[in-house]
Protein backbone atom coordinates (compact mmCIF):
# COMPACT_ATOMS: atom_id res chain seq x y z
CA UNK A 1 0.00 0.00 0.00
CA UNK A 2 1.46 3.29 -1.10
CA UNK A 3 1.24 6.28 1.19
CA UNK A 4 1.22 9.71 -0.35
CA UNK A 5 3.44 12.23 1.33
CA UNK A 6 1.98 15.65 2.04
CA UNK A 7 4.14 18.65 2.66
CA UNK A 8 2.69 21.37 4.86
CA UNK A 9 4.28 24.80 4.76
CA UNK A 10 3.62 27.24 7.60
CA UNK A 11 3.89 31.00 7.09
CA UNK A 12 4.46 33.23 10.10
CA UNK A 13 3.76 36.96 9.98
CA UNK A 14 6.09 38.90 12.23
CA UNK A 15 4.76 42.31 13.36
CA UNK A 16 7.00 45.18 12.29
CA UNK A 17 7.05 46.43 15.88
CA UNK A 18 9.29 43.53 16.94
CA UNK A 19 11.68 43.64 14.00
CA UNK A 20 15.09 44.83 15.18
CA UNK A 21 16.90 47.85 13.76
CA UNK A 22 19.22 45.36 12.05
CA UNK A 23 16.50 45.15 9.39
CA UNK A 24 17.40 48.71 8.29
CA UNK A 25 19.31 49.00 5.09
CA UNK A 26 22.94 50.04 5.37
CA UNK A 27 23.22 53.76 6.21
CA UNK A 28 25.44 56.28 4.49
CA UNK A 29 27.65 58.58 6.53
CA UNK A 30 29.78 61.22 4.93
CA UNK A 31 30.86 64.68 5.99
CA UNK A 32 28.68 64.68 9.09
CA UNK A 33 25.56 63.65 7.14
CA UNK A 34 23.91 60.42 8.29
CA UNK A 35 21.37 59.15 5.78
CA UNK A 36 19.08 56.16 6.20
CA UNK A 37 16.06 57.14 4.11
CA UNK A 38 13.63 54.56 2.71
CA UNK A 39 15.61 51.98 4.68
CA UNK A 40 12.68 50.10 6.33
CA UNK A 41 13.70 51.27 9.83
CA UNK A 42 11.01 50.79 12.48
CA UNK A 43 12.74 52.80 15.18
CA UNK A 44 15.48 55.39 15.54
CA UNK A 45 18.75 53.57 14.69
CA UNK A 46 21.11 53.13 17.62
CA UNK A 47 24.27 53.36 15.55
CA UNK A 48 24.02 57.03 14.53
CA UNK A 49 27.49 58.54 15.07
CA UNK A 50 27.56 61.14 17.89
CA UNK A 51 29.35 63.50 15.49
CA UNK A 52 26.46 63.59 12.98
CA UNK A 53 25.23 67.11 12.31
CA UNK A 54 22.60 66.25 9.67
CA UNK A 55 20.41 63.15 10.29
CA UNK A 56 18.04 62.02 7.54
CA UNK A 57 15.53 59.28 8.39
CA UNK A 58 12.71 60.15 5.99
CA UNK A 59 10.20 57.61 4.66
CA UNK A 60 10.73 54.77 7.09
CA UNK A 61 8.32 53.02 9.46
CA UNK A 62 9.30 54.75 12.71
CA UNK A 63 6.30 55.01 15.06
CA UNK A 64 7.61 56.81 18.13
CA UNK A 65 10.44 58.94 19.47
CA UNK A 66 11.29 58.05 23.02
CA UNK A 67 13.31 59.93 25.59
CA UNK A 68 16.94 58.93 25.26
CA UNK A 69 16.94 57.50 21.73
CA UNK A 70 18.59 60.67 20.42
CA UNK A 71 20.48 61.65 23.56
CA UNK A 72 23.90 60.80 22.11
CA UNK A 73 23.63 62.94 18.93
CA UNK A 74 24.31 66.23 20.68
CA UNK A 75 26.00 67.81 17.65
CA UNK A 76 23.00 67.42 15.34
CA UNK A 77 21.68 70.61 13.74
CA UNK A 78 19.16 69.13 11.29
CA UNK A 79 16.84 66.16 11.88
CA UNK A 80 14.57 64.95 9.06
CA UNK A 81 11.84 62.47 10.05
CA UNK A 82 9.24 63.25 7.40
CA UNK A 83 7.12 60.44 5.96
CA UNK A 84 7.22 58.02 8.88
CA UNK A 85 4.42 56.74 11.13
CA UNK A 86 5.23 58.74 14.23
CA UNK A 87 2.24 59.15 16.53
CA UNK A 88 4.02 59.44 19.87
CA UNK A 89 6.82 61.72 21.06
CA UNK A 90 7.70 61.45 24.75
CA UNK A 91 8.47 64.55 26.78
CA UNK A 92 12.15 65.41 26.62
CA UNK A 93 12.80 63.34 23.48
CA UNK A 94 14.94 66.16 22.07
CA UNK A 95 16.20 67.53 25.39
CA UNK A 96 19.87 66.65 24.76
CA UNK A 97 19.91 68.13 21.26
CA UNK A 98 20.83 71.67 22.24
CA UNK A 99 22.27 72.48 18.79
CA UNK A 100 19.25 71.33 16.79
CA UNK A 101 18.01 74.08 14.44
CA UNK A 102 15.72 72.31 11.94
CA UNK A 103 13.21 69.61 12.88
CA UNK A 104 11.03 68.10 10.15
CA UNK A 105 8.16 65.90 11.40
CA UNK A 106 5.94 66.40 8.37
CA UNK A 107 3.76 63.61 6.96
CA UNK A 108 3.44 61.58 10.14
CA UNK A 109 0.52 60.62 12.39
CA UNK A 110 0.76 63.05 15.29
CA UNK A 111 -2.66 63.94 16.70
CA UNK A 112 -1.71 66.33 19.49
CA UNK A 113 1.16 68.67 20.34
CA UNK A 114 1.71 68.24 24.06
CA UNK A 115 3.51 70.54 26.44
CA UNK A 116 7.22 69.77 26.79
CA UNK A 117 7.87 67.65 23.71
CA UNK A 118 10.10 70.33 22.14
CA UNK A 119 12.00 71.02 25.35
CA UNK A 120 15.75 71.40 24.87
CA UNK A 121 16.71 72.73 21.43
CA UNK A 122 16.32 76.29 20.21
CA UNK A 123 14.85 75.64 16.79
CA UNK A 124 14.86 77.98 13.80
CA UNK A 125 12.51 75.87 11.68
CA UNK A 126 9.80 73.41 12.75
CA UNK A 127 7.72 71.45 10.23
CA UNK A 128 4.57 69.66 11.46
CA UNK A 129 2.54 69.71 8.25
CA UNK A 130 0.45 66.79 6.99
CA UNK A 131 -0.14 65.10 10.32
CA UNK A 132 -3.45 64.57 12.12
CA UNK A 133 -3.01 67.34 14.68
CA UNK A 134 -6.29 68.58 16.11
CA UNK A 135 -5.08 69.98 19.42
CA UNK A 136 -2.12 72.04 20.63
CA UNK A 137 -1.49 72.43 24.35
CA UNK A 138 -1.02 75.97 25.62
CA UNK A 139 2.64 76.97 25.97
CA UNK A 140 3.82 74.07 23.80
CA UNK A 141 6.21 76.42 21.99
CA UNK A 142 7.13 78.67 24.91
CA UNK A 143 10.86 77.80 24.80
CA UNK A 144 11.17 78.34 21.05
CA UNK A 145 11.97 82.04 21.24
CA UNK A 146 14.28 81.96 18.20
CA UNK A 147 11.95 79.98 15.93
CA UNK A 148 11.37 81.84 12.64
CA UNK A 149 9.30 79.30 10.64
CA UNK A 150 6.43 77.11 11.86
CA UNK A 151 4.48 74.94 9.43
CA UNK A 152 1.18 73.43 10.62
CA UNK A 153 -0.54 73.10 7.24
CA UNK A 154 -2.82 70.19 6.31
CA UNK A 155 -3.87 69.14 9.80
CA UNK A 156 -7.17 69.14 11.70
CA UNK A 157 -6.68 72.14 13.98
CA UNK A 158 -10.03 73.71 14.87
CA UNK A 159 -9.14 76.56 17.19
CA UNK A 160 -6.26 78.90 17.94
CA UNK A 161 -6.20 80.24 21.49
CA UNK A 162 -4.41 83.12 23.15
CA UNK A 163 -1.45 81.07 24.42
CA UNK A 164 -1.13 78.61 21.55
CA UNK A 165 1.84 80.55 20.16
CA UNK A 166 3.16 81.96 23.41
CA UNK A 167 6.93 82.44 23.31
CA UNK A 168 7.29 82.73 19.53
CA UNK A 169 8.53 86.31 19.60
CA UNK A 170 10.87 85.84 16.62
CA UNK A 171 8.47 83.93 14.36
CA UNK A 172 8.40 85.39 10.85
CA UNK A 173 6.34 82.85 8.87
CA UNK A 174 3.33 80.84 10.07
CA UNK A 175 1.58 78.24 7.91
CA UNK A 176 -1.95 77.27 9.04
CA UNK A 177 -3.54 76.57 5.65
CA UNK A 178 -5.97 73.70 5.09
CA UNK A 179 -7.02 73.02 8.66
CA UNK A 180 -10.46 73.21 10.29
CA UNK A 181 -10.01 76.58 11.97
CA UNK A 182 -13.35 78.29 12.50
CA UNK A 183 -12.45 80.43 15.49
CA UNK A 184 -9.51 82.64 16.36
CA UNK A 185 -9.60 83.70 19.99
CA UNK A 186 -9.02 87.37 20.74
CA UNK A 187 -5.27 88.11 20.85
CA UNK A 188 -4.55 84.74 19.19
CA UNK A 189 -1.43 86.15 17.54
CA UNK A 190 -0.48 88.80 20.08
CA UNK A 191 2.78 87.02 20.98
CA UNK A 192 3.91 87.00 17.34
CA UNK A 193 5.52 90.42 17.49
CA UNK A 194 7.88 89.75 14.55
CA UNK A 195 5.40 88.02 12.23
CA UNK A 196 5.66 88.84 8.50
CA UNK A 197 3.60 86.10 6.80
CA UNK A 198 0.46 84.24 7.87
CA UNK A 199 -1.00 81.60 5.57
CA UNK A 200 -4.60 80.68 6.48
CA UNK A 201 -6.18 79.66 3.19
CA UNK A 202 -8.64 76.78 3.13
CA UNK A 203 -10.00 77.00 6.66
CA UNK A 204 -13.52 77.66 8.01
CA UNK A 205 -13.19 81.29 9.04
CA UNK A 206 -16.29 83.45 8.51
CA UNK A 207 -14.85 86.57 10.13
CA UNK A 208 -11.60 87.90 11.55
CA UNK A 209 -11.48 89.93 14.75
CA UNK A 210 -9.47 93.11 14.72
CA UNK A 211 -7.65 92.29 17.95
CA UNK A 212 -6.23 88.90 16.96
CA UNK A 213 -2.79 90.54 16.84
CA UNK A 214 -3.32 92.11 20.26
CA UNK A 215 -1.84 95.55 20.77
CA UNK A 216 1.28 94.84 18.73
CA UNK A 217 2.05 97.45 16.10
CA UNK A 218 3.15 95.49 13.07
CA UNK A 219 4.94 97.47 10.39
CA UNK A 220 4.07 95.04 7.62
CA UNK A 221 2.23 91.75 7.25
CA UNK A 222 1.45 89.48 4.33
CA UNK A 223 -1.63 87.35 4.81
CA UNK A 224 -3.51 84.68 2.87
CA UNK A 225 -7.23 84.24 3.52
CA UNK A 226 -8.60 82.75 0.30
CA UNK A 227 -10.81 79.65 0.38
CA UNK A 228 -12.44 80.60 3.68
CA UNK A 229 -16.22 81.14 3.91
CA UNK A 230 -15.72 84.79 4.83
CA UNK A 231 -18.79 86.97 5.16
CA UNK A 232 -17.32 89.99 3.46
CA UNK A 233 -20.38 92.13 4.17
CA UNK A 234 -19.73 91.60 7.89
CA UNK A 235 -18.07 94.75 9.22
CA UNK A 236 -15.76 92.63 11.35
CA UNK A 237 -13.53 92.50 8.27
CA UNK A 238 -13.42 96.26 7.80
CA UNK A 239 -10.27 96.57 9.88
CA UNK A 240 -8.30 94.40 7.49
CA UNK A 241 -9.66 96.24 4.48
CA UNK A 242 -8.52 99.48 6.12
CA UNK A 243 -5.16 97.93 6.96
CA UNK A 244 -4.71 97.05 3.29
CA UNK A 245 -5.53 100.63 2.32
CA UNK A 246 -3.06 101.94 4.92
CA UNK A 247 -0.37 99.69 3.49
CA UNK A 248 0.65 97.56 6.47
CA UNK A 249 -1.27 94.50 5.32
CA UNK A 250 -0.51 93.02 1.92
CA UNK A 251 -2.32 90.01 0.57
CA UNK A 252 0.01 87.25 -0.53
CA UNK A 253 -0.37 86.67 -4.31
CA UNK A 254 -3.69 84.86 -4.88
CA UNK A 255 -4.38 85.20 -1.17
CA UNK A 256 -7.01 87.95 -1.24
CA UNK A 257 -10.24 86.89 0.50
CA UNK A 258 -12.79 85.00 -1.55
CA UNK A 259 -16.18 85.73 -0.08
CA UNK A 260 -19.08 83.44 0.66
CA UNK A 261 -21.47 86.17 -0.46
CA UNK A 262 -22.79 85.17 -3.87
CA UNK A 263 -24.37 88.45 -5.02
CA UNK A 264 -21.11 89.74 -6.47
CA UNK A 265 -18.92 86.81 -7.41
CA UNK A 266 -16.63 88.82 -9.66
CA UNK A 267 -15.27 91.38 -7.20
CA UNK A 268 -16.59 90.51 -3.73
CA UNK A 269 -13.58 91.81 -1.82
CA UNK A 270 -13.61 95.14 -3.63
CA UNK A 271 -17.31 95.42 -2.87
CA UNK A 272 -16.65 94.58 0.77
CA UNK A 273 -14.06 97.34 0.93
CA UNK A 274 -16.61 99.75 -0.52
CA UNK A 275 -19.13 98.67 2.13
CA UNK A 276 -16.52 99.31 4.83
CA UNK A 277 -15.62 102.71 3.39
CA UNK A 278 -19.28 103.70 3.28
CA UNK A 279 -19.76 102.55 6.87
CA UNK A 280 -16.74 104.57 7.99
CA UNK A 281 -18.07 107.68 6.29
CA UNK A 282 -21.52 107.15 7.77
CA UNK A 283 -23.23 106.55 4.45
Amino acid sequence: MDLKKTTVIFFFLIPTSIISTDSCLQPEYRGGVYSQEKAHCVQIPKDIPPSAIDIRLAENFIEKITSGCLAHVTQCKKLILTGNRIDNITQGAFSKMARLETLDLGSNKLEKITFGIFEGPKLNRLILSQNKISEIDDLSFQQQNVLTELNLEYNFIKRIEKNTFYGLSELKSLWLSVNKISDLEADSFEHLTSIKEVFMRGNLLSSLQENIFGNSHLLSLQISLNRNPLKCIDRSLCWIAQAENDGWVEFIPNGRPTCSDSRNVKKPWLEAKTQCSNAKNGM
